[in-house]
């Protein structure tokens, strides 16, 4: 569960850098899914210091202390994000093909569903699927 595996310990990405790959960045007219120009692939940003706004605001749901280390987006195969865009509950972006299959990933979409969080997941080819939360039912 997400919550159980919470830490208050300040993270760094380390040699992740798979936001680098999964979401776009308006600043430099990055799309999702292809490598900024800018990232040197599992070492960081060429231009740490002078990246764009974008980059600098973005905080994935494992730097903000959730999961455990193994859950770390290069190590996962996703990136689990806010959806601040549309601010309509969480992405979920396929960063390793297959990923989103796994059991541990459909644990987490689960326990987000569960909590009331829509959940967007997007593959590694661009396929979106919304995932709602179930209507509580009422009783009569």
């Amino acid at each position: 569960m997400l919550m159980k595996h919470f830490t208050n310990e300040p993270r760094t990405c380390g040699e992740c850098t798979a936001c680098c790959w999964t979401h776009n960045v308006k600043e430099i007219r990055k799309p999702m899914r292809r490598w900024c120009p800018d990232c040197t692939q599992g070492v960081g940003c060429k231009r740490y210091e002078t990246r764009p706004g974008a980059c600098k605001e973005f905080s994935c749901a494992w730097l903000w202390g959730y999961g455990p280390d193994s859950d770390r987006p290069d190590k996962l195969g996703v990136v689990q994000s806010a959806d601040l865009e549309n601010w309509s509950g969480v992405v979920i972006a396929e960063f390793t093909p297959g990923a989103m299959d796994s059991p541990r990933v459909t644990e987490i979409i689960r326990e987000y569903i569960a909590h009331g969080s829509r959940v967007n997941c997007v593959s590694v080819k661009g396929q979106w699927a919304p995932l709602e939360p179930k209507p509580a039912s009422s009783t009569a």
